[in-house]
């Protein structure tokens, strides 16, 4: 009886550790089989991908260049000044994105009183449209609506304005970029501070754009 004993003793703990054993091991395959799928998913998601492809991101960018009003005017207006911009966007998809951008342009004007400096200073809403997601290099173009000031000595105020512009920028690592874009800006302002007619202003901007991703 007690060799039966012992031996239905051992029988037992022997079952039992097997299926410890046998449970144990199929938990660890189970989680295995498991991080293995999810490493898989994430490795197909994120391969290839850098910041530059990740949306919900903000980018900003500083713009230089020249700042040329197109309109014609008697007496004629300063022609070219040197222009300064800056411009939050917020990518909502790998394609579109929608931002504020504010730039301004430093005139020097000379008149019968002088020499003087004056500024003309716009902020708009932008929406953007990219093509080439997931290249280095990408097209875009971008329209506008906001506000502008008056082409200085010709009109007071603050003007209701449209911007359009078209651009190409490369990505420079991750998070750099540089690029190249024709911007024009319209608005509707008088002819000169004597006159009631108005005209359509005009300017155009040839921006080196220098852009970086948040």
């Amino acid at each position: 009886m007690q060799c039966l004993r012992i031996s239905l003793s051992d029988r037992s703990k022997s079952f039992l550790f097997s299926f410890f054993k046998a449970t144990h091991q199929q938990t660890m395959e189970v989680l295995m089989s498991r991080i293995i799928v999810i490493v898989s998913i994430l490795f197909l998601t994120l391969q290839g991908v850098h910041a530059q492809d990740q949306t919900k991101r903000i980018e900003g960018f500083l713009a230089l260049s020249g700042h040329t009003i197109l309109n014609e005017m008697e007496p004629s207006p300063p022609g070219t000044a040197g222009y300064i911009g800056a411009q939050l966007i917020y990518n909502l998809t790998a394609t579109q994105a929608i931002g504020v951008r504010y730039g301004a342009a430093a005139y020097e004007i000379t008149s019968s009183l002088g020499s003087t400096e004056t500024y003309m200073g716009d902020i708009f809403a932008t929406y953007r449209y990219s093509w080439r997601a997931g290249k280095p290099t990408r097209i875009y173009i971008e329209a506008g609506l906001g506000a502008s000031d008056p082409i200085p000595l010709y009109d007071t105020g603050t003007k209701f304005a449209f911007t359009a512009a078209l651009g190409v920028k490369r990505f420079i690592g991750e998070r750099f970029s540089l690029g190249l874009e024709s911007r024009g800006v319209s608005f509707t302002q008088k002819e000169s501070l004597l006159s009631t007619q108005n005209v359509t202003a005009a300017i155009n901007e040839f921006s080196l754009v220098l852009g970086y991703l948040f």
